[in-house]
């Protein structure tokens, strides 16, 4: 989409992706760790921006002075140069990243006590129309989509291709090597302290990860001239209309939300079919794998913990020919699934504010109940019943030989 997203008098600054290989070239990464670094990452820079703001309000109010002349924290510099020259150019920016709600939202790994630089960055961007666009989806999706996100492998979470035997294995075949477990969904052991699980992020003002409500409330209560706009991630397309078999939610951003012609047209002419480029995979396959090691059933030094996932995944989908939810499933029960629903609904109510009505009210129960009962989204597998199950300690054994 970046040809068309050109003809706009549009450019993207994001996180490159293999997916996209047109995010992943030099230029983009280069002007991604400067834009990225300015507005979420340097914390130093912001402790800058906010005195900047701070004397600039200061500065402002102070009517009986002549205006003193505050320059902005050099810092700022390189983002700045960025932006003059998208402007000499006559293009838009669209800057994208995960991280910055995050910040924004101070959670604990983004310097939960320093506040975010709203008034410096206001003044700085004051000839910029800003939009900030936010997409949401229920929490009920959100919480284990999040949780299941934090523990997927990736290339900066090497400690999850580690074994580690929590001192439970006594045949020293499942060697230490420093790994991270990774939490059941509701073990509250996990919940204290910053460690992210389903319990956890469903606990009030948690500063684990950013919910859309959260985050919302926070840019709401900014007075951005261009204003705030608000994405439904889950909205339904209408039967028969253009775009069927499109993203719903992607046809929102491009064609209404920012009204980009040509690239509206371009993701409407494409014939390739859409797939997910960042699909949420189940846990289940580590906490079989670990549980196999720390029993003795898999040896760990003969074997890596992501070999090990890989093989146990292979053979339940690829020779079995079933799901990850084909698994023995353990599922918490009517009473905790409603609370985690009631949760969701006063979440929700938070977004739609006064467009808030029953019918919607009736879509999310029933899509929660869906999502617990058909999709398992708040269920983990059951690793006894795994471990005594004859196919699989067959299936282990012969792994050993």
């Amino acid at each position: 989409l970046l040809l068309p997203l050109e003809r706009d008098n549009f450019a993207y600054i994001g996180r490159g992706n293999h997916a996209c290989p047109n995010t992943n070239n030099a230029i983009n990464r280069k002007e991604f760790r400067i834009v990225t670094r300015a507005l979420v990452t340097d914390y130093s820079c912001h402790i800058k921006l906010n005195e900047y703001g701070s004397n600039r309000m200061h500065d402002n109010a102070d009517s009986s002075s002549a205006a003193t002349t505050i320059e902005i924290p050099s810092c700022m510099n390189d983002f700045l140069a960025i932006l003059n020259r998208y402007r000499e150019a006559d293009k838009s920016l669209i800057f994208s990243d995960e991280a910055m709600s995050n910040r924004i939202a101070r959670t604990y790994e983004y310097r939960p006590r320093l506040p975010y630089p709203f008034t410096a960055l206001k003044e700085i961007l004051k000839d910029w129309d800003v939009i900030f666009l936010t997409l949401h989806r229920p929490l009920y999706d959100f919480v284990p989509s999040t949780y299941v996100e934090r523990y997927k492998v990736g290339p900066n979470k090497m400690k999850l291709n580690q074994w580690h035997n929590q001192q439970k294995d006594n045949q020293g075949l499942c060697i230490e090597e420093g790994g991270k477990p990774i939490p059941m969904p509701f073990d509250d052991t996990f919940s204290r302290g910053n460690k992210i699980n389903i319990r956890s992020l469903l606990q009030p003002n948690q500063q684990l990860s950013p919910t859309p409500a959260g985050q919302y409330e926070i840019l709401k209560e900014i007075d951005w001239k261009s204003g705030l706009i608000l994405v439904d991630m889950n909205m339904q397309p209408q039967p028969n209309t253009e775009g069927s078999g499109k993203s719903i939610f992607l046809l929102e951003v491009i064609c209404n939300a920012l009204n980009l012609t040509h690239t509206c047209q371009g993701y409407l002419s494409q014939t390739k079919k859409e797939e997910q480029k960042n699909p949420s995979l189940p846990l289940h396959y580590d906490f079989i794998a670990v549980e196999a090691c720390q029993r003795g059933y898999k040896n760990g030094t003969t074997t890596s913990r992501s070999d090990a996932r890989n093989l146990i995944r292979k053979h339940q989908e690829e020779d079995l020919l079933l799901k990850p939810n084909d698994l023995p499933l353990e599922c918490p029960n009517d009473e905790v699934l409603n609370r985690i629903l009631k949760v969701s609904l006063e979440h929700e109510k938070r977004l739609r504010e006064s467009k808030w009505n029953h019918e919607q009210e009736e879509t999310h129960i029933r899509g929660f109940w869906k999502a617990a009962n058909e999709k398992k989204k708040f269920c983990m597998v059951n690793v006894t019943r795994v471990m005594e199950d004859r196919h699989w300690i067959s299936f282990f054994q012969d792994l050993q030989k």
